[in-house]
Order: C-alpha cells, then sequence, then structure tokens
C-alpha cells in the first residue's frame, strides 16, 4: 500500500508539474507572433550544384526582399499565397541550407508613461531635476570634446522625433551624403540618408509616430547633459535614429537586423536596444555577433514581465555574445523595479528606470517607466566613456561598466553580482585606463537552437505547443499572427495536453531503462576539447546520439557531476575545434569516461560527424 501510495503521489504531482509546463510553452509560443509568409533564410558555405537548384525553384516562388552579404542571409517573401511552413518545409528540404527561420515580431519594452508636459511646465515641477530622482553619479565635466569625432549611439526604435529640441542639435548627419538630391552619394545602398533610416517604411525619414524612440533618444542625451536646459549646451554626442519599430511598437527580426547592420556599418558606436521577443532566432543572433566583431557595444533591455530569464531568455538581451549587455530597471531607491525581468546570471546591472522624464512627440515631455528607460541610460554612459576614450572596443566598454557599477544589497542577487549603473565611475575608470583593441573571438556554433528548431515553432510542433496552437483562438491582423490564447482555448489544450504528457511520464519513469532510449547510439572516435568549472581537458568522443555523447578524458571529472559542460569537437584533418556542444554531465565511469546529455535533441550532429567520414557504429 506504501509503494502504491508512493507511486500515486508521484504521477499527481507530475500531472501538477507538466500542467505548468504546458502552460508555460502555451504563453511562451503565443508571445512571439511572425510575419505570415516571410522566412530569413541562410545557406551552408559553397553551394553544390543540386542546391543551386534549389534555390533558384524556391526563388520563383519566393521573392528575394533583402540580401545581407556580409552576414550570408537573405529574407524571403512568399508567392501565390504560400505560408511560413510551407516555404520552411521546401527549404529544409535542400540539405545545404544551414537555417531557415520565420520572420517573428518584435515589441518595445515600456511599461507605462505619464501624460505629456511643455518644457515650461516641466521647468515648473522639475526645475533642477535630472531624468530621474536616482543617483546615478552622472555629474561629468565636459572641458574637452572633439566636436569633429563624438560618439555615435544608434536609436534602433521607433524612429526620433526629428525636430524636437531635445534632440535636433545632436543629431548624426551622414558625412557621406548630400541631403535630397536623389542619389545614394556615399555607395551604402540608402538613397538620402542624411540622419538615418526607417525600415518600415523603406525610406529616409525615420521620424517617430509612437514616442518610445523620442524618449530613448532624450535619455541618452540626457545622460551626458542636462536636458531640460534653455540653451541646450552643444551636443556631446550624435545620435543616429533607427526607425523599425512601427507606429504601434512593433517590428521584424528582419527589419531589427537591417537596423543592426546599418548602424554597424555607417560607423555607430553604441547601439541602443529597448525592445524584444521570446523566441531564438539565429539569424538575429548572427547580427549581433557581426556587431562585436565590428567592436560595438550592444545594450539591450531584459524585458517588463517579472519574469527570471536565466529560465525564460528573452531576446536580444539573452544573446552571449560578449558584447551584449542586459540591463534591468531599479527604482529611486535601488530595488529591483516590480515589473523588471531579472536573472542572476544572465540580467548583468541594473539601472534607474521608473518615471524617468525625458522628451516625447510634438515637442513635448514625459515620464515613462520600463527597462526601455534603464537601457539608454547606460547606453549614454557607454557614449560618455566613448568621448574620453574613441578607439575602446565594445569589449572592454562592457567589461568597464561592469566593474565600476555599483553593489547594492536590495537588489537581492536578481540581477548578476547586484550591480546598479555608476556613470562618474564608470567614465573615470575608462579615462584612467588603457586601450586594449583585442577581444575575445567569438563565433556561433550550431547548439540545441539548430535549424529544426524554427520549423517546430512555425508548424506548432514543440513541446506540445502545436496542441496548444489547435485549441487556440489565432487572431490576424497585417499579415501577422498574434495575441495569447484566451483561458477557455488555453483550457482546452491543458485538458489535451494532461493524457498525452502522463502517459510520456509514465513510460520515461517505469519502463526498463534500457527499453526506453530516445534516440539511436553509434560508436565513434573523434577528438574533442572539454570547458568545466573553469577546467579545459583534452577528451575523445567515443559515442555519440542526437540526445549526449560519451567521453573520456585525461582527467577525473568526478567533482563536477551535474555540471554543464561545454564540448568543442574538432573537425579531422583540420585541427579546428568547429562545433560547439553544450549539455550535463549525468554519469561518470572508472576510467576518466563521462556521459555528457545535451539539454535538447541535436540532430543534425550525427549527420555531421557521418559528413566528415568518421566511422559510425550503431551501438
Amino acid at each position: 500500500m506504501g509503494k502504491r501510495s508512493d507511486r500515486l503521489w508521484d504521477v499527481m504531482r507530475a500531472s501538477v508539474l507538466l500542467v505548468g509546463i504546458g502552460l508555460f510553452s502555451a504563453q511562451g509560443f503565443a508571445s512571439q507572433a511572425f510575419v505570415e509568409g516571410e522566412v530569413i533564410v541562410k545557406f551552408r558555405p559553397g553551394l553544390s550544384a543540386s542546391s543551386m537548384k534549389v534555390r533558384q525553384k524556391a526563388g520563383k516562388r519566393m521573392k528575394l526582399q533583402k540580401s545581407f552579404n556580409s552576414l550570408k542571409m537573405q529574407q524571403y517573401k512568399g508567392q501565390d499565397g504560400q505560408s511560413t511552413h510551407e516555404m520552411m518545409s521546401e527549404l529544409l528540404s535542400d540539405p545545404n541550407v544551414e537555417y531557415v527561420e520565420p520572420n517573428y515580431i518584435l515589441s518595445k519594452t515600456e511599461v507605462e508613461g505619464s501624460q505629456a508636459y511643455t518644457k515650461t511646465e516641466v521647468l515648473g515641477f522639475a526645475s533642477g531635476f535630472g531624468l530621474t530622482a536616482a543617483d546615478i553619479m552622472g555629474e561629468e565635466g565636459w572641458d574637452e570634446v572633439d566636436q569633429a569625432n563624438l560618439p555615435v549611439v544608434a536609436i534602433i526604435d521607433t524612429g526620433v522625433e526629428l525636430s524636437h529640441d531635445a534632440i535636433v542639435d545632436a543629431l548624426w548627419e551622414n558625412p557621406g551624403e548630400i541631403a535630397n538630391n536623389g542619389i545614394d552619394d556615399d555607395g551604402n545602398g540608402f538613397v538620402d540618408d542624411v540622419n538615418g533610416w526607417n525600415f518600415v517604411s523603406n525610406n529616409n525619414y525615420p521620424n517617430d509616430c509612437d514616442g518610445h524612440g523620442t524618449h530613448v533618444a532624450g535619455i541618452v542625451r540626457g545622460t551626458t547633459q542636462y536636458l531640460f536646459a534653455d540653451p541646450l549646451d552643444t551636443p556631446v554626442i550624435k545620435i543616429m535614429p533607427l526607425k523599425f519599430l512601427d507606429c504601434n511598437g512593433l517590428g521584424t527580426t528582419a527589419d531589427a537586423i537591417k537596423a543592426i547592420y546599418y548602424a554597424v556599418q555607417n560607423g555607430a558606436k553604441v547601439l541602443n536596444n529597448s525592445w524584444g521577443g521570446g523566441n531564438y532566432s539565429q539569424a538575429l543572433h548572427e547580427a549581433i555577433a557581426y556587431s562585436y566583431n565590428a567592436k560595438t557595444l550592444f545594450v539591450a533591455a531584459s524585458g517588463n514581465y517579472s519574469t527570471n530569464v536565466d529560465s525564460s531568455p528573452l531576446y536580444p538581451a539573452s544573446y552571449p555574445v560578449p558584447n551584449v549587455i542586459s540591463v534591468g530597471a531599479s527604482t529611486d531607491n535601488d530595488y529591483l523595479a516590480s515589473f523588471s525581468n531579472y536573472g542572476s546570471g544572465s540580467v548583468h546591472i541594473a539601472a534607474p528606470g521608473v518615471w524617468v522624464l525625458s522628451a516625447y512627440l510634438n515637442n513635448e515631455y514625459s515620464q515613462m517607466s520600463g527597462t526601455s528607460m534603464a537601457t539608454p541610460l547606460v547606453a549614454g554612459v557607454a557614449a560618455m566613456m566613448v568621448n574620453e576614450q574613441p578607439n575602446m572596443t565594445g569589449y572592454q566598454l562592457r567589461n568597464i561598466i561592469l566593474q565600476s557599477a555599483d553593489v547594492e544589497g536590495d537588489l537581492n542577487n536578481k540581477i548578476q553580482g547586484n550591480r546598479r549603473l555608476n556613470s562618474m565611475s564608470s567614465v573615470a575608470t575608462a579615462k584612467a585606463a588603457t586601450v586594449d583593441p583585442s577581444q575575445p573571438k567569438y563565433v556561433i556554433y550550431p547548439s540545441s537552437d539548430d535549424r529544426e528548431l524554427a520549423s517546430s515553432i512555425a508548424s506548432g510542433g514543440g513541446s506540445g505547443c502545436g496542441i496548444i496552437k489547435l485549441a487556440s483562438d489565432v487572431a490576424s491582423r497585417s499579415g501577422t499572427r498574434r495575441g495569447p490564447p484566451t483561458g477557455k482555448s488555453m483550457a482546452i489544450g491543458f485538458a489535451l495536453l494532461i493524457p498525452i504528457l502522463l502517459w510520456m511520464y509514465m513510460r520515461q519513469r517505469y519502463v526498463d531503462p534500457q527499453k526506453r532510449r530516445q534516440h539511436q547510439r553509434y560508436g565513434v572516435d573523434s577528438k574533442a576539447r572539454v570547458y568545466v568549472g573553469g577546467e579545459v581537458h583534452e577528451a575523445v568522443i567515443y559515442s555519440v546520439s542526437a540526445g549526449g555523447v560519451g567521453l573520456k578524458t585525461d582527467a577525473s571529472l568526478s567533482d563536477h557531476a551535474g555540471k554543464t559542460i561545454t564540448v568543442f569537437v574538432e573537425q579531422p584533418g583540420t585541427g579546428d575545434y568547429t562545433i560547439q556542444l553544450e549539455g550535463e554531465m549525468v554519469w561518470k565511469g572508472s576510467h576518466h569516461e563521462v556521459g555528457v546529455r545535451f539539454e535538447k535533441p541535436v540532430n543534425w550532429f550525427v549527420e555531421l560527424l557521418d559528413n566528415w567520414d568518421l566511422e559510425l557504429n550503431k551501438i
């Protein structure tokens, strides 16, 4: 009776757990919409003749929207009513397609705003008041400023009100472009892009129709100078408006990539990104890696869902590129704002983000809250640092900002190192630092977010999301899929999920372990290098499957059981460790043997080893 009761309790506990997982999956899926009938695709290097034929065939049904030459990716739009799923299925039939994914919808990350005020009204109730009542130690002199080489901050957002008194004199001006002559004078692919670009309407007028981008731009300007002075001091930074979010604060992955690409190509040193979404995009990941290799700083809002992004990431802030700073929002008293996302492992710093006073539409001003407002405070500080050290890399800027931050115990370990922005300390440290032009190499290796992930998301096949999707009310607006499931439809989805998930749980728990292997295992002999607990070990992979690998190392790893292990696999004959995999150490043997289980199946891995002519034998 005791064993039966224990088993029944296990099943009941599993039911609650799995319903919770279903709820999280449903909400995660519904939170990220995509543009129907559009995809982003990347082909593998060195296309074969057969692949070119597939590409040409696809081109007849799909219209090329944009090529990113340096990123080696393309954006396609379907013809004749092709759905995203149909386009992805067709492209994925080509083995030389590295990945294809939906063109996801992204959004701004502000929480709320106050009424708008004129400058006279602002000076009436906030004379001497800066952007925020919080003390960010921003009083820094600007006696020596090289006006010919001011740092450029790209505001990748809803655009900027180009005529606003607080911004107009700080607008970036393209030195290679002659205004209004209808010619692409500098040959960068954009005609008359004097101040930036509007990727929503594809024109040279990145004016704001939402207010979010103007507020963000004002914060950047106000971090370096008193925003409400009359007249304003001569600007010490330049603002590059790049509009990819529309009047509702919504934009796409493809347009975000275009904006990042433009910012890097046209000299922005700091990229401010007060927007995000819930789905991983390898295309966006690669664009940010491109910005890293160009030695820029990528400042990103962590999001406003009161969520631990260590376990529920929000992108782009959660991409592990070394030039990314993920910013949470703090209150005037240095507590974490109630709305702010957090994560002791992945939100790098907090900055004031509650009722921040800045520029707004119609030459007015407004107070807004959100990680959107905290992020440009960090970007503004970075611009101040660049003004002191123009040759400093984004990677070094990031390290100094984090190392010189205040440590605030009131953040309760919800921000990495309990860090809170200190403007003066960051600028002073940068001013005294020796510029280091080097930075670690960063390469995006295939991971669990492989080329099959995007297709499973698009078709509703991942983590039970397909069942939820079929039971959900999916609204259609402007060619996008939007909106969370209704309470009724989610309940139906959970009802459908429970018996399936219970069956999976019971099968996993009570079936003979030898009969529950999920992936075919192969014997192999491949060199690898293992990183765990700050140590590096040479290793040999002797067994492999889509779910994990068996390793034999040069040392005992018995102290690292349960820890995350990073495995770099050597490509035969090259000496290059070109593939990176991550997993958990789940068992160890007596002769320095360990088993590593991947978080998600990596289905392409076995095929890749086979393509490398490594002999695979079924086990």
